[in-house]
């Protein structure tokens, strides 16, 4: 049970990771390519990616630190 809800909260933040960044990489195409706007809004959309890549990256390691853990209650095989 606490493996499914920590896969369900990362699930969402990742989908809210997604649909911002998509919003930033939509609003950096709405500008000239190379134009002083277009470069602030690829600035700040790797700026926000690379914490968030690092977060989620984070996130996968201690959910599999904790499932694979040998004192973890484990559910009785039927």
């Amino acid at each position: 049970m606490a493996e499914i809800a920590l896969n369900s909260r990362s699930s969402k933040a990742g989908l809210k990771h997604a649909v911002r960044a998509d919003r930033q990489k939509r609003l950096m195409d709405s500008f000239a390519p190379g134009s002083d706007d277009w470069v602030q809004a690829e600035r700040l959309l790797v700026n926000f990616e690379s914490p968030a890549q690092f977060i989620e990256s984070f996130c996968h390691r201690m959910r599999r630190r904790v499932n694979d853990h040998p004192l973890r209650e484990r559910p009785e095989p039927h």
